[in-house]
C-alpha cells in the first residue's frame, strides 16, 4: 500500500524550550532549540518514516527557507515532490515554557497562484500512491474548497482519501466524502456549527458517521479520543502525562493509526498503537518524534472500549 502525504502549506518548525516561564516584554533567555519540516502532512510522513514505512510528500515550497525545509526532509531520507512556488515558505515558531504552556507564532503562507496549483494537481492525479493524506491550512491565494477539489480529483481516480484539516476547508471537504476525517475537539465544532458538551463528543461522533458515511477519529487531547466507522464505534482513554512538547501529537496519532491499519492490526490495537504513539510523542521535546519501542512501551497505559 503506498502512501503519500500533501501538505498545501509547509513550513519550517522552530521550537524553543524554557526553564522558566515565558515573559512577555522582557529578555527571555533559550535553553534549547529544534528545527524541523513542519505541516500537518509532512508531520504524518516522518512519523510514517519513523516506523519505517515509506511514504512521499507532495506540496508547495519556495524561495530560500523552501530550499531548507526540502533539504531536512531529504536528510531523513523522506521523498518529496514539491510545486515551486514564487512565494516564500513560511516559518512557524512554538515556544514552550517550564508548565508546558505553548505558545505558537505561525506565519499565513502564500500567495499560492491558481497556476501553481494547476501543477500540483497534475502531480497528484499522476502518483502511484494508492492513500493520499491531505493535512493542514491552505495558503493565502488558494479558496477554502482546495481540498474539495483535491478529494474529488483523487476519487475519481480510485484514490483513498483522508483528511485532517479544519475550518471551512473542512466544511467543503466532508461534501465529497473523504474516506476518513481526524478532528480535535475545535475542528469538530466548526463542523458541527456548536461545541458539544465532554459527554455528547462520542454521541456527536457517532452520529457524523451515521449520517454521512465518513469514518471519523474525533481526538479530544488529554481525554483520549473516539472512533466512528466501518469497524464500529470507541473510545480511548489516556493516561495523565507531563506534556513537554505538543505539536504533532494528532500528526502521530495519524500516522500511527494508518500504519497500524496497514499491518493489518484489528481496530482496538490500531487505536491503541496511535494513541500510545501520541502519548510518547508528548513525552518529547518540540516536534521530535518516537520510535516504535517508546510506543509500544506505553500501549499498556491506554484503554480502549467499545461504545
Amino acid at each position: 500500500m503506498r502512501i503519500a502525504t500533501v501538505t498545501l502549506n509547509p513550513a519550517i518548525d522552530r521550537n524553543i524550550i524554557y526553564e522558566n516561564s515565558l515573559t512577555a516584554g522582557q529578555l527571555n533567555r533559550v535553553n534549547s532549540a529544534v528545527v524541523n519540516a513542519g505541516g500537518k502532512g509532512i508531520n504524518v510522513s516522518r512519523m510514517l518514516k519513523k516506523l519505517k514505512m515509506d511514504t512521499q510528500i507532495y506540496g508547495f515550497n519556495g524561495g530560500r527557507a523552501g530550499k531548507m525545509l526540502e533539504d531536512i526532509l531529504r536528510d531523513e531520507g523522506i521523498e518529496c515532490e514539491f510545486t515551486p512556488t514564487e512565494c516564500e515558505t513560511r516559518m512557524n515558531i512554538k515556544i514552550t515554557d517550564s508548565e508546558s504552556k505553548e505558545t505558537e507564532i505561525n506565519e499565513k503562507g502564500g500567495p499560492v497562484k491558481e497556476e501553481e496549483f494547476k501543477k500540483l494537481m497534475s502531480i497528484l492525479l499522476n502518483s502511484p500512491a494508492d492513500i493520499f493524506i491531505i493535512g493542514g491550512s491552505t495558503p493565502f491565494g488558494l479558496e477554502s474548497d482546495t481540498v474539495r477539489r483535491i478529494t474529488a480529483a483523487l476519487k475519481l481516480r480510485g484514490k483513498t482519501v483522508i483528511t485532517d484539516i479544519s475550518g471551512s476547508s473542512l466544511v467543503e471537504a466532508v461534501k465529497e466524502r473523504p474516506y476518513l476525517i481526524k478532528p480535535n475537539r475545535e475542528e469538530f465544532s466548526q463542523l458541527l456549527g456548536y461545541t458539544p458538551e465532554d459527554d455528547k463528543c462520542a454521541e456527536e461522533a457517532i452520529g457524523f458517521y451515521n449520517k454521512t458515511g465518513i469514518e471519523i477519529i474525533l481526538t479530544l487531547g488529554k481525554k483520549g479520543a473516539v472512533y466512528s466507522g466501518r469497524a464500529g464505534n470507541y473510545r480511548v482513554i489516556n493516561p495523565e502525562v507531563k506534556a513537554k512538547g505538543f505539536s504533532g501529537a494528532g500528526d502521530t496519532f495519524l500516522a500511527s493509526y494508518v500504519y497500524a491499519v496497514c499491518n493489518d492490526m484489528d481496530i482496538r490495537k490500531s487505536l491503541a498503537f496511535a494513541s500510545a504513539a501520541s502519548l510518547s510523542k508528548v513525552e518529547l521535546e518540540g516536534t521530535n518524534l518516537p520510535d516504535k519501542e517508546a510506543i509500544e512501551n506505553n500501549i499498556p497505559r491506554v484503554k480502549v472500549f467499545e461504545i
